[in-house]
């Protein structure tokens, strides 16, 4: 079993989860990552970055969860909106997420027999759903651990940037925040059945696919249904599922969002 040690903090990096793809290498080079530490959850640590304001605005903190095939400081959005908001008025944050591995069965071009296959995909799938179970309990607490770290380093509002898969855990995180806050969804995997306990929430979608027009539908009618009045759905044209190369529409929009929704009052 092999370990690291950083911060002064030990951790096992043998685990049954997709502990974010680069993380690994950030840890062992953890200097070049700006604002890089360690969060404690029981008796384990895990990753996360914290930039404070550089402006002295102190607008507020801006929590930031990966997507699956994300990191804490992966050369995307996550790093265009960590680094530029904080020079826009916000303390941000990044925490890392653990995801269940999903496995890829290949069987043999000679395999004829089918009950093995079905025998081993059955395992397969309930190994993981308890991986699954296991790692949104952990998601959570690492949620929570962040929340509590952001509310002793900055005041302000709060908000919640929910990316690809990790917006099952928006609702969780936004109801830990003060009642002065905001949750951003960006292309969710995820779709709402109740409202989520937000003051203000943006939904940043795509439009490249019939299917996707269809969610964005579904997602604004249940806002409506729930009476969410501060609910905004933008999409960013051109932009794919990861969307390389529009980063800065995006940060764009998400800052101007912001400032009206909480600086606008606070600086006229």
């Amino acid at each position: 079993m092999s370990a690291f040690v950083t911060n002064g903090f030990a951790a096992d990096t043998e685990s049954g989860t997709v502990e974010e793809s680069m993380s690994q290498s950030m840890q062992t080079e953890a200097g070049h990552v700006d604002g890089y530490m360690t969060l404690p959850l029981g008796d384990e640590v895990f990753d996360a970055t914290f930039v404070a304001d550089k402006t002295g605005r102190d607008y507020g903190k801006v929590l930031i969860l990966p997507d699956q095939d994300g990191s804490i400081d992966s050369y995307d959005l996550v790093h265009t909106l960590r680094v530029r908001l904080a020079e826009s008025g916000w303390s941000t944050m990044t925490v890392a997420l653990s995801y269940p591995y999903q496995p890829q069965l290949l069987l043999s071009p000679n395999a004829n027999d089918e009950e093995p296959a079905a025998q081993i995909e059955t395992t397969s799938e309930t190994e993981v759903s308890e991986n699954a179970s296991t790692s949104d309990d952990d998601n959570a607490g690492r949620v929570a651990a962040a929340v509590a770290y952001l509310n002793a380093q900055q005041p302000g509002p709060t908000v919640i940037i929910a990316m690809g898969k990790s917006a099952e855990l928006s609702a969780t995180a936004i109801a830990q925040v003060g009642k002065d806050n905001a949750l951003i969804w960006i292309r969710p995997e995820w779709q709402a059945e109740t409202a989520p306990e937000a003051q203000y929430v943006l939904d940043i979608t795509l439009s490249d696919s019939a299917y996707q027009e269809t969610t964005n539908v579904q997602q604004r009618a249940v806002m409506m249904r729930k009476n969410v009045v501060q609910y905004s759905q933008r999409q960013i044209p051109g932009a794919t599922s990861n969307f390389n190369g529009f980063e800065q529409p995006v940060f764009n929009l998400i800052r101007n969002w912001l400032y009206k929704a909480f600086a606008q009052g606070a600086t006229s």
